[in-house]
């Protein structure tokens, strides 16, 4: 019997060694552009056939590929921090002048007899709820299930989430990886998660209203615009997906790389 038992567990292994431990996902929007997205455990890579990037949160570098142009650039965390850093302090010299030379004009129309106009208030965000519809249906493989999007009660978008696909990808992605290389990008003193405020990892829905799942097609309601997962694989990905391609010249960093998500 323990003999039989160690068997089981070594086929097991086995087994689990050669199965698949990626995600490849391919997307589609309404104008018929297609975004190729992927994952592998720390490695993740997401853009077009021209243009994409290759985020390595195993050694927290970042790849961006021009295909076309046969070029890369290559950053690190730290290059990103600085140049956010930079650009936030040129932000913060322009409000400065801005304030101080509207200061200056209000004295102006003081001495003209101009009455200043009341500072606007802006209006409060919105409140996001989603409302399940009970429709389903099977979108490339997945089976998922209608949710509305509603801001102060009104719908926005549609939202077909697919719980096993977000498992999947959970199970291939290492996002504690990808988070850590999110905060040494930020600024002292701000965040920058690897998603977006009120959704879980991936893009994935995780919210009180029990609404759980990732969201493989999206209609926007107010647009028109039409996003929808036409391909989704699990498998192992040979590490040159992730790799730059052999040839391509290596040119200076100049902008911050493209740090899209397939949704």
């Amino acid at each position: 019997m323990k003999k039989i038992l160690a068997l089981i567990l070594v086929v097991g292994f086995w087994w689990t060694s050669l199965s698949w431990s990626g995600m490849l996902m391919i997307q589609k929007n309404s104008s018929g552009d297609t975004m190729h997205w992927a994952c592998e455990d720390g490695l993740f890579r997401t853009g077009t056939d021209e243009f994409y990037t290759i985020m390595d949160a195993n050694k927290q570098v970042i790849y961006t590929i021009m295909v076309k142009e046969r070029q890369y650039t290559v950053t690190t965390p730290e290059d990103v921090r600085r140049q956010m850093e930079a650009m936030q302090k040129q932000m913060e010299q322009m409000q400065s002048s801005m304030e101080a030379l509207s200061k200056k004009f209000k004295g102006l129309g003081k001495l003209f007899g101009k009455s200043e106009p009341e500072e606007e208030t802006p209006p409060p965000e919105p409140k996001v709820t989603y409302k399940s519809t009970g429709e389903k249906a099977r979108i490339a493989g997945y089976k998922a299930r209608k949710i509305l999007e509603l801001q102060d009660g009104r719908p926005v978008a549609e939202l077909w989430v697919s719980e096993a696909l977000a498992r999947d990808i959970m199970g291939a992605c290492n996002y504690k990886k990808l988070e850590k290389m999110f905060k040494a990008m930020a600024p002292e003193g701000q965040e920058m998660p690897a998603y977006q405020k009120g959704q879980g990892q991936s893009g994935v829905i995780l919210k009180e209203e029990g609404v759980f799942g990732f969201p493989i097609k999206i209609v926007d309601l107010e647009g028109g615009e039409v996003i929808q997962l036409i391909k989704a694989e699990k498998k192992k990905i040979p590490r040159s997906y992730f790799q730059v391609p052999a040839g391509f010249r290596k040119v200076n960093y100049q902008a911050g790389p493209m740090m899209g998500k397939p949704f």
